[in-house]
């Protein structure tokens, strides 16, 4: 976080992680809708098994981990203009936030999951506040999330391949604005 000035503060956070399996085996039982069928692991296609064959253990250890982006990021940027004596303070900020691409599956190889993978995003929002109207404790906002009002995934169920056939997807809020009125109770600056 920096203050460039009295009244302008920007901050901003960055995250990378490398998460990785060091070990995962999962038992493949048979199964009587999906025996005979190919499905993967990390050592190539193998069979899943037919009632009366055995079961089969599977190398996942190169899936990606669930639901883990390698990239996470925030910019803030905070303007107060102070208005005077007896009047209040207009606030200005603007925020970004960024999520990498991440993998929804968590018992299936990428090969298998068509729908596995959750593109990654950023999101925009903006907003303008009025604090201490008119020497008073009551503050005014008004503010736009996702001012690009653009479409992008949360979460998903993946299990296409062991399913019947159908993922579930979860979509971020789009474009939403807003105004809110708070009234602050206690001695000022609490």
């Amino acid at each position: 976080m920096i203050n460039p000035t009295e009244n302008l503060e920007i901050s901003a956070n960055y995250s990378y992680l490398d998460a990785q399996y060091d070990n995962y085996d999962l038992i493949q039982y048979p199964d009587p809708l999906t025996g005979g069928s190919t499905i993967h692991d990390c050592n190539g296609p193998l069979t899943v098994p037919s009632l009366g064959q055995a079961a089969k253990t599977l190398d996942l250890s190169c899936i990606p981990f669930q639901n883990v982006p390698d990239d996470t990021a925030a910019l803030n940027v905070r303007y107060t203009l102070p208005l005077g004596d007896g009047i209040g303070d207009v606030v200005l900020l603007g925020s970004v936030n960024y999520r990498g691409k991440v993998y929804a599956g968590a018992t299936m190889h990428p090969a298998d999951e068509p729908r596995g993978y959750i593109d990654s995003y950023h999101v925009f929002n903006l907003s303008a506040e009025w604090n201490g109207i008119m020497g008073s404790n009551f503050d005014a906002r008004a503010f736009v999330d996702n001012v690009a009002d653009d479409t992008y995934r949360l979460a998903s169920y993946t299990g296409y391949a062991n399913s019947s056939g159908f993922t579930n997807d979860m979509y971020g809020e789009p474009r939403m604005w807003g105004m809110s009125l708070r009234y602050r109770f206690g001695a000022e600056g609490e």
